[in-house]
């Protein structure tokens, strides 16, 4: 996971605490580097309420911003819909994370990945999402 996927996924609430760990490595292996970020590095299956608060001091003592939800969401779709179109995830599966995604912010602009009925559709809806501006 890039830093750009950590922030955004933080910013839907789509992290949870066992995987704060994994992204504290991720972004020190990265070149970022905080007395926090090495605390929650070393951490063992955290739960989300204890390693939240530590995961938002490494954001600051770090100097990351988290995005707002609604261009958190749109980027996190995005990168779903390259993946489709590039092949490496499979339509449904993708659909599937967009249609989480749209869980927390209700955007039309993945409306089409709510309900779709075959993966030929899926991956014109994400063709279709990659032409748009973006964010």
């Amino acid at each position: 996971m890039t830093k750009d996927l950590i922030l955004e996924n933080w910013a839907l609430d789509r992290l949870h605490g066992e995987q704060l760990p994994e992204a504290a490595i991720m972004l020190l292996e990265d070149g970022f580097d905080s007395p926090s970020l090495r605390e929650l590095a070393g951490q063992q299956r955290p739960v989300l309420r204890d390693a939240a608060p530590l995961f938002r001091d490494c954001l600051t003592e770090i100097g990351l911003v988290v995005p707002p939800p609604e261009v958190a969401a749109m980027r996190l779709g995005m990168y779903y819909a390259g993946e489709i179109v590039s092949g490496r995830i499979e339509a449904f599966a993708g659909a599937r994370e967009i249609w989480q995604i749209d869980c927390h912010t209700r955007m039309t602009a993945f409306s089409a990945f709510v309900w779709p009925d075959t993966a030929d559709e899926i991956v014109e809806a994400a063709r279709h999402l990659l032409s748009l501006p973006a964010v």
